[in-house]
């Protein structure tokens, strides 16, 4: 059977966020089909010039979240 994959499936593909069959089975299809290898390569070089970004939240949010936890 033949999928027809969109970009967001290659994106959840190149960051590990689906089900291991449907990872394997895009895998196995990046062999077979040379357009979605080309959008897959492209998306991951566009990836690979995102900058890399780490956010730690204020002590104020982390004090609200703890406190609203424990209602």
């Amino acid at each position: 059977m033949t999928y027809n994959y969109t970009e967001n499936d290659i994106v959840k593909f190149i960051y590990r966020d689906m089900e291991a069959v449907d990872y394997c089975e895009l895998l196995f299809s990046l062999d077979d089909n040379p357009e979605l290898k080309s959008t897959y390569e492209q998306l991951v070089g566009e990836k690979n010039t995102l900058p890399e970004v780490s956010y730690l939240p204020s002590q104020d949010s982390t004090h609200m979240i703890i406190a609203y936890s424990k209602l």
